[in-house]
């Protein structure tokens, strides 16, 4: 019996880690700044290939800018990934994305250097896998006024 146990145990446990540590939007989009500290193309390239108008011959500048905002907040930790839900978006901007999207969308939000700023990104889940599909900056009032209830 003990011995049948531990393998059950085991493939509990790492199907929870697997949940905890697993994907998601916010988690996308930490990565995306991560690959861009180590220079990873391949990573970056994937994430962002589904993104409308993405061309890889930007990718230094993106790199440059994505570090910028990494060294600028001192750790990615601090740029504080958070995803909106749809009920906490306004009725407008829902309606928006779903036009845009077909209904599958995860909105995120970056802090910025600047006071009063965020990055606002928008992914698609494909297959199990995130991809930033478009990105915009915001100040904080005008965000709440055209994405918050």
């Amino acid at each position: 019996m003990k011995k049948l146990l531990y393998p059950i145990l085991t493939a509990i446990l790492l199907i929870s880690l697997t949940g905890c540590f697993g994907g998601g939007a916010a988690s996308t989009v930490k990565d995306t700044y991560n690959a861009a500290l180590n220079q990873d193309r391949d990573y970056l390239n994937k994430v962002l290939s589904q993104g409308e108008g993405y061309d890889p011959d930007d990718l230094d500048e993106i790199i440059d800018v994505l570090t910028d905002d990494v060294k600028a907040a001192k750790s990615i930790k601090n740029l504080e990934a958070k995803e909106y839900k749809q009920g906490s978006l306004n009725k407008e901007a829902v309606e928006h994305f779903n036009d845009m999207f077909d209904n599958n969308w995860a909105l995120v939000t970056t802090k910025s250097n600047r006071d009063d700023y965020i990055q606002v990104w928008i992914l698609q889940e494909i297959n199990g896998d995130y991809f930033i599909v478009d990105t915009s900056g915001y100040d904080m009032e005008e965000f709440q006024e055209e994405f918050l209830k």
